[in-house]
């Protein structure tokens, strides 16, 4: 923390250092960006020496690697620099730069899949050509990665909710609110309908809730599952047979936005990325 930031700024950085500027402070954000460094970053480096005609695409992501990282920070930096109480414009910033942080977000992970399935030798999965072929891509068995991310409820889930708040942003506000929650607000969902849960959303999930559930299964009852590993409360409705009824089940999704988007940007979207990389650079080592 500095009380004269421009003191440890290069001069010649400036085109009229000798003038200060109202938005100045963008210089902090810079040296973020400038200053991510990551193991991805440097497999994309030795992939587009590997597949020189991708690289336009590889540039591509690494910059949006950098920035949804970047943008994660500064998030963290408005809630812990500034009294929103005494300047509630704060709140709005801090949103707009959540949107884009989803936005950037999920465009990387389609760059970084396209890019995948465009070059692994032999693929024969999924296609995905919208956003929303991510959820069946993951539960493809034919996808080509490890075997845990057709059958693993970890890695897919969260990306799935990510991919459904990108879309409700994009397609219907609606589908989501906002809630303050002093400075470190609230990003939620009264119920994921149906037709926009991706992934192991759709039924793997539900199933594998049903499956270690303990308690007596009655026909037509409505089973309450709070499930905070993936920031969901579901209400599961069974059928006849006490199987799950899918289309009745609500699926509720709460969260606080600082804790998921750093989550997705050191844990599930970096592993994902560290294996789709890492595949390719196995199978072209020469």
């Amino acid at each position: 923390m500095y009380e004269k930031p421009r003191m440890f700024v290069k001069e010649d950085i400036f085109i009229n250092p000798g003038k200060a500027w109202r938005l100045d402070y963008c210089w902090g954000s810079i040296q973020d960006y400038a200053g991510y460094k990551s193991e991805n970053l440097e497999r994309i480096k030795q992939l587009t020496r590997i597949f020189p005609n991708e690289k336009l695409l590889l540039d591509t992501l690494s910059r949006r690697i950098k920035y949804f990282n970047s943008l994660n920070e500064k998030m963290k930096y408005f809630s812990e620099r500034y009294n929103w109480n005494n300047f509630p414009e704060i709140y709005d910033v801090y949103l707009c730069h959540f949107e884009h942080y989803v936005s950037q977000l999920t465009e990387a992970i389609m760059y970084v899949l396209q890019f995948y399935i465009r070059n692994k030798k032999g693929y024969s999965g999924t296609e995905i050509k919208r956003f929303e072929d991510i959820g069946n891509f993951f539960v493809d068995e034919h996808n080509g990665l490890p075997g845990y991310y057709a059958k693993s409820i970890n890695n897919s889930a969260l990306l799935s909710i990510l991919l459904f708040i990108r879309n409700s942003l994009v397609h219907d506000y609606r589908d989501i609110q906002y809630i303050r929650n002093d400075q470190d607000p609230i990003v939620k969902s009264g119920n994921i309908p149906p037709r926009k849960r991706y992934g192991v959303l759709r039924q793997l999930y539900l199933d594998h809730l049903l499956k270690f559930y303990v308690d007596k299964k009655i026909p037509f009852k409505t089973i309450e599952i709070p499930d905070s590993r993936f920031y969901l409360n579901v209400k599961l409705r069974l059928t006849r047979n006490c199987t799950v009824e899918y289309d009745e089940t609500i699926v509720s999704f709460s969260a606080n936005i600082l804790d998921f988007a750093d989550r997705l940007a050191k844990k599930e979207f970096f592993i994902l990325f560290r294996d789709v990389l890492s595949i390719l650079l196995d199978e072209n080592k020469k």
